[in-house]
């Protein structure tokens, strides 16, 4: 299941507002039900949050749309294997 914070927040009535108790509350009741029904979370992942993804137990992870020039992939990869 991938949760996306973005369309959470607009359907919520809070457009761009990912960290609103409302998104956060979703984001929540959606990993519990996950959790439940042992299917993998799925999230959108950058070298900052990927961390506290891994802690919240996202085990699956969208780095990026398309390639991405920013080199965000290994950015990613790098944190992650630092993690170990």
């Amino acid at each position: 299941v991938i949760f996306g914070p973005y369309d959470s927040s607009v359907a919520g009535g809070h457009p761009g507002e990912t960290t609103h108790a409302d998104v956060v509350m979703a984001q929540t009741v959606v990993k519990e039900a996950c959790e439940k029904a042992g299917v993998p979370l799925i999230g959108f992942a950058n070298p900052d949050n990927v961390k506290k993804m891994v802690r919240n137990k996202y085990r699956m992870f969208l780095v990026g749309h398309d390639v991405r020039p920013d080199g965000r992939l290994k950015k990613v990869l790098d944190v992650l294997k630092k993690m170990k």
